[in-house]
């Protein structure tokens, strides 16, 4: 009971103080003001630090626990809570001349706390300055806005003035400054021919925020642009405080190698022929293709490339139409003794042949390639291909099967009535368009290819250097007594073809590898 009763006593005693101490007159709240506004006055004055006296006076405005958010852009600081000492050393040390200015300003509500008036100010402020080696830093020039401020003010009733307790500060921005130690890049330190690739510069797949006067800062860390064929290395020029002025050297990664396989398994030729004479034909192709690429816009190359290969062919004829004729043959009567006429009956039910073989390509072409996504291109070429004959292989003889008389046969001869040679022209040429869609692997630098093409032949890659089973005045007995005379056996005419000619006319598929070098 006592307690209490002391306990109410002395609220008694000092609430009227207290509420004084709350209370403030119009003419207190004016000098509150006033002061208020010296020191706002005094700090723009002084903010600049443009003396060791302004130094001083500036030092002079904060408490002696004082904080502030750093709005020196481009300093180890900015954008954190420093202490008001080390504000000012900061400034002095990397800035050789400050530019400040203040605008806006609005007076919060005056709030009692701890025995002392407290008085938030909000206003925006501009900060610029050139550093040691001349770069400007201005908050306004990077974000296109100035910094915004809260500065926390108290007031001494004791000695008559108003003190800083703190200053917060941000940018409301989507842009970031670097954060750490940066890249200063200059675009005077770039050629014209570089200089092109520095709108889709990326440092570690961030875009560029751009200063004053041709100054880009940027984050340290892997450059890249947007032709993933372009190497960027960059190269210091000379380190500052905080950051390192650098340039770039952009080398394009131009060169191609492809290693290709391709099969042509519908037709690799065209067979020209007038006497029922069926024609399949194959083709499979191994090779190593070089190129050269230049850059024909943002998202195509265009490029010249040539190579070498081996490529191997097959060629599959029949004679499906039955064929059926009357030879007459001379047989001796042994009677008579005397030689009559023997009718023979042929009835050529088919009649068979297949010849391989290999070739020494050569190709050269343009190409376009076009980016279709982060891993994707799809590439168009156009050119030609010349052939070296290298060999020509019977891989199954001429066979036929027939009646004679009646009387079923087979024939496969080592020779013909009419000799023919199996190889082709020593060289054939033929155009060639073909579509490519590339799979990025690795790096954009190994890349999955398949595809498509087609190829026509300029000339005959095989001509019959005999007669031919298509001529109509002077038709082919497959099948004959080679003198005429019944005491032979059966012989063949002419190969199947040898009563051809070819020519190229393939859709090829293609599949292999890119590698961007």
């Amino acid at each position: 009971m006592r307690l209490r009763t002391t306990i109410i006593s002395l609220v008694c005693l000092f609430l009227p103080t207290l509420l004084m101490a709350q209370t403030l007159t119009n003419q207190e709240r004016r000098h509150i003001n006033s002061r208020v506004l010296m020191l706002i006055e005094e700090y723009e004055r002084y903010a600049s630090l443009y003396d060791d006296d302004a130094e001083y006076y500036f030092g002079e405005l904060f408490e002696e626990n004082a904080t502030i958010t750093s709005d020196m852009i481009g300093s180890p600081s900015y954008l954190q809570e420093i202490t008001a000492s080390q504000y000012i050393n900061q400034l002095r040390t990397y800035s050789k001349n400050t530019t400040t200015s203040i605008k806006d300003v609005a007076k919060g509500k005056m709030n009692f706390t701890n025995g002392k008036w407290h008085i938030p100010v909000s206003f925006r402020k501009s900060l610029s300055y050139i550093d040691p080696d001349g770069y400007i830093f201005s908050i306004a020039d990077f974000y296109s806005k100035d910094f915004s401020v809260v500065m926390n003010i108290v007031y001494d009733e004791e000695e008559d003035r108003c003190l800083i307790s703190s200053i917060d500060g941000s940018v409301s921005s989507d842009k970031k400054f670097p954060s750490g130690r940066f890249y200063i890049i200059e675009k005077k330190q770039l050629n014209n021919r570089d200089a092109r690739y520095l709108e889709t510069l990326r440092i570690n797949n961030q875009p560029l925020e751009y200063g004053v006067n041709g100054v880009i800062f940027a984050n340290q860390g892997d450059p890249s642009v947007d032709d993933a064929d372009v190497i960027v290395t960059p190269r210091t020029l000379s380190e500052g405080y905080n950051y390192d002025v650098v340039s770039f050297s952009f080398k394009q990664r131009s060169l191609r190698l492809k290693p290709h396989f391709s099969w042509a398994p519908i037709q690799a030729y065209k067979v020209f022929n007038g006497y029922g004479i069926k024609a399949k034909s194959s083709a499979m192709e191994v090779g190593l293709d070089f190129g050269v690429t230049f850059p024909a816009g943002r998202k195509c190359k265009m490029g010249l490339y040539f190579g070498a290969g081996l490529s191997m062919s097959n060629l599959d004829l029949r004679l499906e139409n039955n064929i059926s004729y009357d030879y007459n043959l001379l047989v001796f009567d042994k009677t008579n003794m005397a030689y009559v006429s023997k009718k023979h009956t042929y009835n050529i039910k088919s009649a068979t042949e297949r010849v391989e073989y290999k070739d020494l390509y050569i190709p050269i072409y343009f190409d376009f390639e076009f980016v279709l996504g982060k891993h994707m291109l799809l590439s168009f070429n156009f050119g030609a291909k010349g052939y070296l004959n290298m060999s020509a292989k019977v891989a199954s003889p001429y066979t036929a099967n027939y009646t004679i008389n009646g009387v079923d046969n087979t024939l496969t001869p080592d020779s013909f009535i009419i000799p023919n040679s199996y190889a082709k022209r020593p060289y054939d040429i033929s155009g060639i368009a073909n579509m490519e869609l590339d799979v990025n692997l690795y790096k954009k630098r190994i890349y999955l290819t398949v595809g498509a093409g087609y190829e026509y032949g300029f000339n005959k890659s095989y001509e019959s250097t005999t007669i031919s089973y298509e001529d109509s005045k002077k038709p082919i007995l497959p099948v004959m007594k080679k003198d005429g005379s019944d005491r032979l056996a059966d012989a063949a005419t002419l190969s199947l073809i040898g009563g051809i000619h070819t020519m190229r006319n393939a859709i090829w598929f293609t599949t292999g590898l890119k590698f961007k070098l």
